[in-house]
């Protein structure tokens, strides 16, 4: 049976009232929407520190995590929740992490604790951001971006991996595994890491997952070698990860059209990977790189209800 979510999460109504002092005046503020940290959750940052010895960075870098754990129903399942890409550095690493749009009072309404861990050089956590070259600013090509998708992958890989080791230490979660929520660059980074724990992985919802954009004013040649690197990687972690995933994808994609996205699937399911691809068809909530949930909210329920969250 579905439970009772919350309202969204963000935004949330704050607001700062100066008056005279009386009761009646304070009486004026709005109220918080739910879930209200302090009642509904309690939210903290977890921290990770990963040896790091390559190029870039030598030393111990801090890793850190934004945990949101709900004060009800709380059954002891967590959700790791993986976030995107720069774009090619269209906006800087070292930004706040936009979480809007990130499920986080869907699975708090679920009584499931949410982990959102910033990987290396991203926002809070420190070190140097390995995973892209600036690529938009124009200070390097389509290619060299490319050439830093293996390399960029396996540090990704490396962070995530010390991070769920914090997990399962410090979250405890119910049989001792997880489930992996990730999007777009975050939805395929899901995918390989369950090959690379899939013991310690229930299953993986990828959506509009990819490393590399692969689009019609790339040319032609370097689209083949991106949907070749796309093909690559999920072909061997679909033959390593033998757990449930739910692929979405909708309409109107720039960085991935459909046809594409099909091939990245077959690849996994070629290879042996378990699934289910979910296209969202025109819809005008559906159109561009991510579906609102909302359009395929009664599918992640039953993807989630087989592991018992």
């Amino acid at each position: 049976m579905i439970r009772t979510r919350f309202a969204p999460l963000w935004p949330v109504l704050l607001a700062v009232v100066f008056c005279s002092g009386t009761d009646a005046a304070l009486g004026q503020v709005p109220s918080a929407e739910s879930p209200v940290n302090g009642v509904d959750y309690r939210f903290k940052r977890m921290v990770t520190r990963r040896p790091v010895d390559d190029a870039a960075d030598s030393g111990r870098i801090k890793l850190v995590s934004y945990v949101y754990e709900p004060l009800h129903d709380n059954r002891g399942d967590v959700v790791i929740v993986l976030h995107g890409s720069t774009g090619g550095m269209a906006s800087s690493p070292n930004e706040p992490l936009n979480v809007r749009g990130f499920p986080i009072d869907f699975l708090l309404g679920r009584g499931i604790t949410v982990v959102v861990p910033l990987r290396r050089g991203r926002a809070e956590s420190t070190g140097t951001y390995v995973e892209e070259c600036p690529y938009y600013p124009g200070r390097c090509s389509l290619a060299d971006n490319r050439l830093l998708a293996e390399s960029g992958l396996a540090d990704a890989i490396a962070s995530t991996d010390a991070v769920l080791d914090d997990v399962l230490g410090k979250l405890n979660p119910r049989d001792g595994k997880v489930v992996l929520w990730g999007l777009s660059r975050g939805g395929f980074l899901a995918l390989d890491f369950a090959a690379h724990r899939p013991d310690r992985v229930h299953g993986v919802i990828a959506v509009s997952a990819g490393w590399l954009s692969i689009a019609d004013e790339w040319p032609a040649d370097e689209n083949a070698e991106r949907l070749q690197f796309h093909q690559s990687v999920l072909g061997d972690a679909g033959s390593r990860f033998g757990g449930p995933t739910l692929w979405v994808y909708a309409a109107r994609d720039p960085f991935y059209p459909d046809s594409i996205t099909r091939q990245f699937f077959s690849a996994w399911k070629s290879a042996g990977g378990a699934g289910r691809y979910l296209f969202i068809a025109d819809h005008p909530s559906a159109s561009g790189h991510t579906p609102g949930l909302d359009l395929w909210e009664a599918d992640a329920v039953k993807f989630l209800e087989k592991f018992g969250l």
